[in-house]
């Protein structure tokens, strides 16, 4: 019953596909333009970044709680309801920020609230829209459609700062959130229309350890496979929250034409990131996924970020931010799509969801090491300025770097020990990824 369920799930039509990969690229420009507006407008109402940080916390974390809880109710009502809901969810919050905009009683911390309920309903949406799409594709698909999706995300991420600019200046802030509106419409249109895949199997729901009470997070924990993906997925994201954070002080603190150089690798690193995800989507041959991914975190922490915290120089940061946001999509990919296909199909759910609140809590986990770690190497210098700060932003981003390559080469030691062990025996007892005891 599985084999033709996934066979008929793999005959999807491409157009489908497209139609809820376009969704998902919409949903998100829409979203990232807003929060462009409204950063430009609590940074200059407020005069200060207090506000806005404690807004983007709030984001942050009910995106990443909104995840772990997302995993039982995905298993029991499907990818499908979830996107609709979670579009139901961004759209009311995008709703009530144009109607306290029109009637001029919108204030700074207003948004605490309504970014807070669009957090979690992103939060929701995410590991709904990787195991929906994953369900369409077929597992042996799965990288190749993950790799689609990072591109248009990236795509997404590099096109919404300047569109959002020119229509806050042109046609005010408005005009900014009905687009954000009809993008949710776009999404729940697109989610609507596809097919509505039938959950787990009475089979499947039987499946050697995942009966009864032990389908949940901690049945997640017997795969050792699963354990080391999430690992490597949270660190790495971790540790390229600290880029990210540091990047600008560095740029600006060392070269002389700071703005236009910063500018240069952004933009350097957000067409990369494009055809990081684009590639990907192209590869046709299959490649073992654990070691693709362990390669991949090595490279970007020496390549990208160590380069990058080393460089003293616009050509060398060019050249780090290309590679790192190159490899970004790929780890992104690459790893979600194995937190999905390592388990059982009725773990999946769970898995997903699980892994995507590790990674979402690594980025506010990143801006409380990399602000801390900066401060109290620049404590106690003769010249405290910019410069000393982008020194002391330097080498932390060196050590984020190294930390980072040392990690994926602990995961590709780990993968190439697991393909040289035969496969242990399924027992009625014992997940198929562990041994038993």
């Amino acid at each position: 019953m599985s084999t033709i369920r996934q066979r008929e799930d793999a005959e999807v039509s491409r157009t489908r596909l497209g139609c809820l990969l376009f969704g998902q690229g919409a949903s998100l420009l829409g979203n990232q333009a807003t929060a462009f507006v409204f950063s430009v407008w609590v940074l200059g109402s407020t005069k200060g970044v207090a506000t806005w940080s404690l807004i983007l916390f709030c984001g942050y974390a009910a995106g990443a709680l909104a995840s772990f809880l997302t995993g039982p109710v995905l298993r029991r009502l499907g990818s499908r309801t979830l996107m609709l809901a979670a579009c139901a969810g961004g759209a009311t919050a995008s709703f009530a920020l144009l109607a306290l905009h029109m009637t001029g009683a919108l204030e700074p911390w207003m948004l605490v609230f309504t970014n807070t309920l669009a957090g979690a309903t992103i939060g929701v949406q995410d590991p709904a829209f990787i195991r929906l799409l994953l369900r369409l594709g077929g597992d042996g698909r799965a990288t190749r459609l993950q790799g689609v999706a990072q591109s248009l995300n990236a795509l997404a991420f590099a096109a919404a700062p300047g569109l959002a600019a020119v229509l806050y200046e042109t046609v005010g802030m408005r005009v900014v959130l009905c687009c954000d509106l009809v993008s949710f419409a776009v999404l729940a249109l697109a989610v609507a229309t596809t097919p509505d895949l039938p959950l787990a199997s009475a089979a499947e729901a039987s499946a050697p350890g995942t009966t009864g009470e032990r389908v949940g997070y901690r049945a997640l924990l017997r795969y050792r496979a699963y354990r080391r993906i999430v690992v490597v997925l949270t660190l790495a994201n971790l540790f390229l929250g600290v880029r990210q954070n540091l990047r600008a002080p560095i740029v600006l603190g060392l070269s002389q034409d700071g703005t236009n150089v910063l500018a240069a690798v952004l933009t350097a690193g957000a067409v990369a990131s494009v055809g990081g995800g684009f590639a990907l989507s192209l590869l046709r041959k299959q490649v073992p996924e654990s070691l693709g991914l362990a390669t991949a975190v090595v490279v970007s922490g020496i390549a990208g970020q160590a380069l990058f915290g080393w460089g003293r120089g616009p050509a060398l940061w060019i050249v780090a931010s290309v590679t790192v946001s190159a490899l970004s999509p790929v780890i992104t990919s690459v790893g979600y799509t194995l937190s999905v296909t390592s388990l059982p199909e009725p773990l999946r759910s769970h898995g997903v969801a699980f892994a995507r609140g590790c990674a979402a809590l690594a980025l506010p986990a990143s801006i409380g090491l990399a602000g801390p770690a900066t401060a109290f190497l620049t404590t106690g210098a003769s010249a405290a300025g910019p410069q000393e700060t982008a020194l002391s932003s330097a080498r932390v981003m060196v050590a984020s770097g190294l930390l980072t390559a040392a990690v994926g080469a602990l995961a590709f030691l780990a993968a190439r020990r697991s393909a040289r062990q035969p496969a242990p025996t399924t027992s009625a007892s014992h997940p198929p990824t562990e041994r038993a005891t």
